[in-house]
């Protein structure tokens, strides 16, 4: 392959992930809302009992409503290292952590 090819295709990836970048950035932000210990380990890609000891050490907050628990999805989304949002859900900051994430399809990878 050429020279002239290879730097044809590192261009073509890095504006690839620059757009991606960009409509994450610019995405809708989903509301806040409570999810079970259930959902947040599934975020999490963990055991729902490794979520209850993070709640029970103070890691994470969560609301106690008879025996169960629920969690804020945008701390579940922090705590996943997923980007993070500040200020009113507005992105001002936008942390990806190797990861990217579609708030419209509500989707990460």
């Amino acid at each position: 392959m050429s020279e002239d090819r290879r730097i044809t295709m590192r261009l073509t990836r890095i504006e690839n992930t620059l757009e991606e970048i960009k409509r994450n950035i610019t995405a809708p932000v989903p509301p806040d809302r409570k999810i079970t210990v259930r959902e947040a380990a599934e975020i999490m890609h963990c055991s729902d009992q490794r979520v209850r000891d993070a709640i029970h050490d103070g890691s994470l907050k969560a609301e106690r409503n008879g025996r169960r628990f629920f969690l804020s999805l945008y701390d579940v989304r922090a705590r996943a290292g997923y980007a993070t949002l500040e200020k009113n859900g507005r992105p001002d900051s936008f942390n990806l952590k190797g990861r990217n994430y579609d708030y419209t399809t509500d989707q990460g990878d």
